[in-house]
């Protein structure tokens, strides 16, 4: 699988019980108690614990929404941080150097103004950006054109091309970026805005006419994850990508050539769900000791 930024809310719980917290809306903050969250109200933010490392506010009004609370810049070894996108819309905001993760919310609050990135900019430490859509929120694509990926040292991006736009527009051959993950790419050719180096890529639901072939270019490619993908997935390209060890399809149909995948001498985890059944009658063909995963029983 495509690595995992949220695997530092697990680390966070492993080691220090009481640093992960869930601000605001009750119901939204519930499906995080699961997790380790501690849940508090709003108007007793200010209790929080300085020492939290992942913290989560889920404002219920439209003005909180607006502005990131004064406490937030008290907390030194935050890691972990998701925000509405509109608090970065008032002031350049000032946050810890340790910041790793930021989850940016773009709810059905409509944003007015455009974010102010020049304190998110500053961050060294910052590793991972995931724009997330609520169902039912508008794009946000013309107050989000100032970000601009040269100017972060990060690792991990994560975007909805329809709701946020082309945030890889003008990257840098050399970028430091590693893995990609983009939602609703329709037929739009992302191979043109991606590093040389980039390592793993997922496409989360595209259009019918949608081409892999150009993956082929990136020689450092490890990982891919595609899901809802409508156009053809051709299995012999992998075999062309001798870095590839681990691919993982879901939900699509228009799979070809699965066999070239048994031939593959550079896959080493390999997952198909509910792909159609493109292994019926291969399935018995694959040597499971050659994989460290196999998973295409319900393929």
């Amino acid at each position: 699988m495509i690595r995992n930024p949220f695997d530092v809310i697990k680390n966070s719980i492993s080691n220090h019980y009481g640093r992960y917290y869930c601000i605001g809306n009750r119901k939204e903050c519930y499906h995080f108690e699961e997790d380790g969250a501690i849940i508090i109200p709003w108007s007793k933010s200010k209790d929080i614990n300085l020492e939290t490392e992942i913290l989560r506010l889920i404002p219920i009004t439209k003005t909180d929404k607006t502005k990131l609370p004064n406490f937030v810049t008290k907390l030194k070894k935050l890691r972990f941080l998701q925000i509405p996108i509109p608090m970065l819309s008032r002031e350049n905001v000032t946050l810890t150097p340790e910041l790793e993760i930021l989850l940016l919310i773009n709810s059905n609050h409509n944003l007015q103004s455009d974010v102010k990135w020049d304190g998110i900019e500053s961050i060294n430490s910052l590793k991972s950006i995931i724009f997330q859509n609520e169902f039912g929120s508008n794009n946000c694509i013309d107050q989000l054109t100032g970000f601009n990926i040269n100017n972060y040292n990060l690792d991990y991006l994560n975007f909805d091309l329809l709701k946020n736009g082309n945030l890889l527009k003008n990257i840098e051959t050399n970028n430091s970026l590693k893995t990609v993950v983009i939602s609703n790419i329709g037929n739009f050719n992302i191979t043109d805005y991606l590093p040389k180096n980039i390592e793993e890529i997922g496409i989360i639901t595209s259009g019918n006419k949608f081409d892999l072939n150009n993956l082929i270019h990136f020689s450092n490619l490890k990982s891919i994850f595609l899901n809802g993908v409508k156009s053809e997935v051709d299995c012999s390209i992998f075999s062309k990508m001798n870095n590839l060890t681990t691919l993982n399809i879901i939900n699509s149909k228009n799979i070809k050539n699965t066999h070239t995948i048994i031939e593959n001498p550079f896959l080493k985890n390999i997952t198909f769900l509910n792909c159609g059944k493109p292994f019926r009658g291969l399935i018995n063909n694959f040597d499971s000791f050659k994989y460290e995963t196999l998973d295409i029983k319900f393929s």
